[in-house]
């Protein structure tokens, strides 16, 4: 059988109808990885890593303490700082937080050298996180969910990639 292959957003997906043999779910704090073994009658995924990012679960002020170099805004005798600085100082947080996602799904994809592998994240990072995965293992990438399955037992995972081609 053939994969059936598209792009989407710039990024390259094929599809085939067999289990993934590698499945990495996430979200902004966790990633979890499992390896299914496809040689029985029955493929059922097992824990491979597990990787928790304690930056993703900290407030803003436990991370950024430094309050020089922020933009003073003042008016009726009150000093605070721009609304619009703590925004894009969000953004490139969440950014580092996807690179260091990225990097973590790589180095596992490295290791493990799957030949087929799926990836599960909330709709609003799937592909941000996905966009700096390394090219040479996103055309290895067979189903893309964007889903929030960092809960779901391992027994039920491969439920979620079985009639489910990759999409974003």
């Amino acid at each position: 059988m053939h994969p059936i292959v598209y792009e989407n957003r710039n990024l390259l997906y094929r599809y085939d109808m067999r289990p993934p043999s590698f499945i990495i779910v996430a979200d902004r704090g966790r990633l979890v990885a499992y390896s299914v073994d496809r040689s029985v009658r029955k493929p059922t995924p097992r824990v491979a890593d597990t990787a928790d990012f304690a930056e993703a679960h900290q407030r803003l002020a436990e991370q950024v303490t430094d309050k020089a170099g922020s933009f003073p805004i003042s008016g009726a005798g009150v000093h605070a700082n721009a609304a619009s600085e703590r925004n894009s100082l969000l953004a490139e947080l969440d950014t580092r937080n996807f690179r260091h996602l990225a990097g973590r799904i790589t180095s596992l994809l490295q290791h493990h050298r799957p030949e087929a592998w799926a990836f599960a994240a909330p709709a609003e990072i799937n592909a941000a996180i996905l966009e700096g995965v390394h090219p040479a293992f996103r055309v290895r990438l067979t189903h893309v969910l964007p889903r929030d399955l960092i809960h779901v037992p391992p027994g039920e995972i491969l439920n979620h990639f079985s009639h489910t081609p990759g999409r974003i």
